[in-house]
């Protein structure tokens, strides 16, 4: 029963239905497909479908229903409408047990040879209906090699700096996991990224106090940001579809753990991330000092529920410390490679970390802490006494903070000087080259200098951008500038 309980779990997190009766009626289906009684199981995912003809899910558990009751010919039919409305997961076809009594009929075999053709056709088709949905406001750009498509409201120079950012994080992905289709026949979903309008972000995602997320089951990713949130969210499509290819659900911590990794980086002369310590490693830190860290075996073994709402920023900061930590000890492959071929005997990952470090899991949890305590401690927020540009700033729309008050109303020197000066509404892009996309770039970057220095600030002012040199003042926190 594990094929369908998954694609039951699945359909439970983006199928918008009220959720008693959509619980009573897949887990009515699931005991019915656990003791054999197919017709049972047939019936009820049929009342499903006719509720819900869109639904994916329910088509497809449908088709595996009449698989097993030995309907074959309105089994392949049924699949092959799961696939017409939306249902791309082919690895998951290819691999389901509740499919076997179709896989030699012709239709099935059809779907396994035209494998990539029945992925760009799903694509193509949504691609459409998306443009037609956001229309002119949006730029359309597809990145086949990734197989990766963008609706991105955004400034020209923003897509192509959003494209860089994708081509970055899947060169790093490389270095942990096969984030690539390894058999040309059979490739990876597309996955839509969208890079919306604040409007659309709050339409689509509902949510302030998130940067973005990755759809799974819908292959859609939003991200409010052009940084932090779409690379971790990108991380994220990366490792689902390896974990898809694999037929692995990995432990939250690792999900979160690694894609928090490209969060906060800085980019080498030839374009390759550097990762970089940021405020969740400074969270870790304290944590580290009051000792208060989690043991790896607790935070290995939490469920994801509990991960999302105990203390979620101290979880995601322990899970990209540790992930941090593995890889300044030069093991991260290593350990994921280890982890991928113990999966079925260390599902949380745990006991990979001391095979993988080279030491007795009784000594894993007192490196970690000692290597934590010695970390670097960044900017995370403005401090009194730090260097500032001296400015009210905020979030930004995403291509970087921007400039939200009248610099004239400062004293004469803050914020450049003459018409070298930072004005409001402009978006701060880089300081000395190095990108700030949000608040959180700009801390840990601004942490890193004294005041009095001087730095060269890149800034977007309309449609033009401009550079020039700004001394750091002594951030006020009575105006918070």
């Amino acid at each position: 029963m594990i094929g369908l309980r998954w694609m039951l779990a699945a359909a439970a997190m983006v199928v918008a239905i009220p959720g008693a009766a959509r619980g009573d009626a897949t887990e009515d289906a699931a005991a019915a497909m656990e003791r054999g009684d197919y017709a049972l199981a047939v019936r009820i995912f049929e009342h499903e479908v006719d509720v819900r003809p869109t639904d994916k899910f329910a088509v497809y558990n449908l088709a595996c229903a009449r698989a097993m009751n030995g309907e074959t010919d309105a089994a392949a039919e049924t699949l092959l409408n799961a696939l017409s409305i939306g249902f791309v997961d082919l690895f998951h076809v290819e691999r389901d047990a509740h499919l076997a009594p179709i896989r030699g009929d012709r239709r099935f075999r059809a779907i396994m040879e035209q494998w990539n053709r029945l992925l760009d056709a799903r694509f193509d088709a949504e691609a459409a209906a998306m443009e037609k949905t956001f229309g002119e406001e949006y730029l359309f750009q597809r990145v086949p090699e990734l197989r990766v498509g963008f609706a991105a409201a955004v400034d020209p120079r923003d897509l192509d700096a959003a494209l860089e950012e994708a081509e970055r994080v899947w060169v790093f992905a490389e270095t942990i996991l096969p984030a690539k289709a390894p058999d040309p026949d059979r490739q990876d979903p597309w996955v839509h990224v969208i890079l919306p309008t604040p409007r659309d972000f709050m339409r689509l995602v509902g949510a302030v106090h998130i940067g973005g997320y990755y759809d799974r089951d819908d292959k859609r990713l939003v991200s409010r940001d052009l940084g932090p949130s779409l690379r971790h969210e990108l991380f994220h499509v990366a490792h689902w579809r390896h974990m898809d290819r694999i037929g692995q659900h990995h432990a939250i911590w690792i999900q979160e753990g690694l894609a928090a990794l490209v969060e906060d980086v800085d980019i080498d002369a030839d374009g390759t991330m550097i990762l970089r310590p940021s405020w969740r490693t400074n969270i870790a830190k304290r944590l580290a000092v009051g000792n208060r860290l989690l043991p790896m075996e607790q935070l290995a073994s939490m469920e994801r529920d509990r991960f999302a709402s105990t203390r979620p920023r101290a979880m995601y900061a322990q899970a990209r410390t540790w992930m941090l930590f593995l890889h300044d000890r030069g093991v991260l492959k290593k350990w994921y490679a280890m982890y991928v071929d113990g999966f079925e005997e260390d599902p949380t990952g745990a006991r990979s970390v001391a095979l993988a470090l080279g030491i007795e899991p009784d000594r894993v949890d007192r490196e970690f802490r000692a290597w934590v305590r010695e970390l670097e401690t960044v900017g995370d927020i403005a401090r009194p006494g730090s260097a500032s540009l001296g400015l009210a700033l905020s979030q930004g729309t995403g291509a970087g903070p921007r400039v939200d008050e009248l610099v004239g109303t400062r004293p004469t020197g803050v914020g450049g000087e003459g018409e070298n000066r930072l004005r409001y509404r402009d978006v701060i892009l880089s300081i000395d080259d190095r990108p700030v996309r949000t608040l959180d770039d700009l801390h840990r970057v601004m942490g890193e200098y004294e005041v009095g220095d001087r730095v060269r600030v890149r800034v977007r002012r309309g449609t033009a951008e401009r550079e020039f040199e700004v001394s750091l003042v002594e951030y006020d926190p009575d105006t918070g500038r």
